[in-house]
């Protein structure tokens, strides 16, 4: 959980219109989250901050220590919440996100806009990536944006360490995808995280016929995902995904399926560009068929009775027939209800 800085606010003495308060005055100098409890410090050398939390002023759980502001929060909410610290002639606000444990596996989408902001949160993405090039306005409104629908917010494009670190601790921002962060800025904001995109995605090894590679990813690595085969292919062998919108009505069935998040994968059929892989956790299993063929594919492989393809793709008697290029997501239909009123 991070932590926003305002960019309209003028302090005493920075007049700089679109550009990051960056007055001695109030600075955060430290932040850390667990669970609902937010503990963070603020240098508050006025002496005279007022603390604001959603909008509210907020006494309970703070103290001062000479110019630190030292404050506790406890049993705040999961999901986004806005911090204000207020002077005379300043303000230093942050968006903040609290209670979303990062995934082992997370799987972001690149975003320039609201709207594709807006649409991954609500298709259950872990984040969004914006690029390092937007305007500073824009940015802000970004990841604010994010964080009010409880997901994280990454940078990308970063051209080296100190201008990531600078971007992290400016706009609030989650992590960066690319340049890795200062050791300052680490202990800091002790959340924020680094990943790398891996050159090789896991379809582009498919089509050449390689084998899956199941087991435990990089958690620092991320895969291109390109469509629901792709993220497909990345929640098999368990690594971490950047997808496009093609992904997401899978996004949507994991986010209803343990098997998709935690399960294990038992591969049933394994012939590079075209596999069967059956994922399940406790109670709950899903058969992934992927084609990454030229021609439709319909696989010869034992299915749950009745089954339906949460992906909405063509289903028979004998099993589902997945187009090329397509991934259909197999599910025992529920029995129906008998229960006699």
């Amino acid at each position: 959980m991070l932590l926003r800085l305002s960019l309209s606010a003028l302090l005493v003495g920075t007049v700089a219109a679109g550009c990051a308060n960056t007055s001695p005055r109030m600075r955060l100098s430290a932040s850390s989250a667990v669970g609902a409890t937010w503990s963070f410090v603020i240098e508050d050398h006025a002496r005279s901050a007022q603390l604001l939390v959603d909008g509210r002023p907020r006494v309970l759980g703070c103290q001062r220590a000479g110019v630190h502001l030292r404050c506790e929060l406890r049993g705040l909410f999961p999901g986004g919440h806005t911090v204000e610290v207020r002077l005379a002639g300043g303000v230093l606000r942050r968006s903040a996100l609290v209670g979303a444990p990062w995934p082992a596996h997370p799987v972001f989408v690149r975003a320039r806009d609201l709207g594709t902001v807006t649409g991954a949160a609500h298709a259950a993405a872990d984040g969004v990536i914006v690029p390092e090039g937007l305007e500073p306005v824009a940015m802000e409104e970004l990841v604010e944006a994010a964080h009010k629908g409880g997901i994280r917010a990454l940078v990308e494009g970063a051209a080296d360490s100190a201008t990531a670190s600078a971007l992290v601790e400016r706009y609030a921002l989650d992590g960066v995808v690319g340049a890795p962060l200062e050791a300052g800025v680490m202990r800091r904001f002790p959340e924020a995280r680094r990943f790398a995109v891996v050159a090789t995605s896991a379809s582009d090894r498919a089509k050449r016929g390689e084998r899956l590679q199941l087991g435990e990813g990089d958690r620092g690595q991320l895969v291109e995902a390109k469509g629901a085969i792709g993220l497909g292919l990345a929640l098999i062998e368990g690594r971490g995904a950047l997808i496009d919108s093609g992904g997401f009505p899978l996004l949507a069935v994991r986010r209803r399926h343990k098997a998709l998040r935690e399960g294990k994968a038992s591969v049933l059929i394994d012939e590079g560009a075209r596999f069967v892989v059956r994922m399940a956790a406790g109670g709950d299993a899903i058969t992934l068929v992927g084609n990454l063929g030229e021609e439709p594919w319909q696989p010869t492989v034992e299915l749950p009775p009745v089954p339906i393809d949460l992906l909405g793709g063509p289903m028979t008697r004998e099993g589902p027939t997945v187009p090329p290029g397509e991934l259909a997501a197999i599910l025992a239909s529920p029995d129906p209800d008998r229960t006699r009123y």
